[in-house]
């Protein structure tokens, strides 16, 4: 599973391990992750139940099981199963984490900062939070416009300039801003670390072409991601998953617009709709945040009226990174 990756070999060896030992949590939780990553949530999702059936008091499998929940939209499970397990005396730290991330993708943004504070307070980080959980804390408050707030929680996170994950900290915090400076520097400490431009990996690029097109280089946005995206949607298995993909193929078809590429981005924004629907298939509800991609996506088609309808559709399912979006040109015209 981990090697290959075979996730097809992977299913046909753990179901020759529960022939074994049908009793194996283990085979279960591994054979749910490989159901995962050929698309069979709901298989998933099954397999994971019967693992809890044999031991719900396993604090791993309650938090995977709430992730898949929240992946097939059954927000309220996914919640339920999240906070059952935070009551375990021996709770994993990152539970605090996930179930503050749902609270925060379906608009419970002031849960979320609670949830946190609540792990902070019941000394689950140590003396001090962690830097996950201050750049959590971060976030979320950039997320709600408490600027003060954010900047003093990335300072206490220390991140490393090296790490790819600083930058994206500094991204999602100082973009609601618009404070570009603060991110500029961050940029160039972490280009100091680095060789060129083109050696660095997916990630990087992907928040560095999101910066310049709020910046209004299109051409440096073409000349960060043009590449990643040629032929398709790029495969990409890092943070965020597909979800990371949208935002900046988004950002690369507005700079293919603004450039008079009306071609490409016409080719680029057919792509990006194929795995938004492929995103969409056989799930429950989609989150918020999904449903404004999808929003952007038709509004730069010329789709007016579909695009405002899956932008109030957002909004009814929690979507509420307004100090984001504000900030982000390819929300510019949807505003409008």
């Amino acid at each position: 599973l981990s090697a290959f990756p075979d996730f097809e070999a992977a299913v046909a060896h753990l179901q020759r391990a529960l022939e074994i030992n049908p009793s194996s949590i283990d085979a279960r939780n591994w054979m749910s992750i490989a159901y995962n990553m050929l698309g069979e949530r709901q298989k998933a999702i099954r397999v994971l139940e019967e693992a809890i059936a044999l031991d719900p008091l396993n604090p791993v499998l309650g938090l995977n099981i709430g992730v898949r929940y929240e992946a097939d939209g059954r927000f309220d499970m996914a919640r339920e199963q999240m906070r059952r397990v935070l009551e375990f005396p021996d709770a994993p730290i990152w539970g605090w984490n996930w179930s503050a991330n749902l609270e925060k993708r379906t608009g419970r943004y002031d849960i979320a900062i609670d949830r946190l504070r609540e792990a902070i307070d019941a000394g689950k980080f140590g003396t001090s939070p962690t830097r996950w959980e201050a750049a959590s804390l971060a976030i979320s408050h950039a997320e709600l416009g408490m600027f003060d707030d954010a900047n003093r929680w990335l300072e206490l996170a220390q991140l490393d300039d090296r790490s790819a994950w600083k930058l994206n900290q500094y991204y999602l915090v100082h973009m609601p801003q618009a404070n570009y400076t603060e991110f500029q520097q961050q940029l160039d400490r972490f280009s100091a670390t680095q060789e060129s431009e083109a050696t660095w990996p997916v990630w990087p690029r992907f928040i560095v072409g999101s910066y310049l097109s709020r910046q209004g280089d299109n051409a440096g946005v073409i000349r960060m991601l043009g590449s990643l995206f040629e032929g398709g949607l790029p495969a990409y298995n890092g943070p965020g998953g597909g979800r990371d993909i949208i935002d900046p193929a988004h950002h690369l078809a507005l700079a293919y617009l603004e450039t008079g590429e009306d071609d490409k981005a016409e080719t680029l924004l057919g792509y990006i709709l194929e795995e938004q629907v492929e995103q969409r298939r056989g799930r429950t509800r989609l989150l918020g945040q999904a449903l404004a991609r999808e929003a952007v996506t038709y509004s730069m088609l010329g789709r007016t009226e579909l695009a405002a309808m899956r932008m109030l559709d957002a909004i009814a399912a929690g979507w509420r990174r307004y100090y984001m979006a504000a900030t982000n040109p390819c929300f510019e015209d949807l505003f409008n």
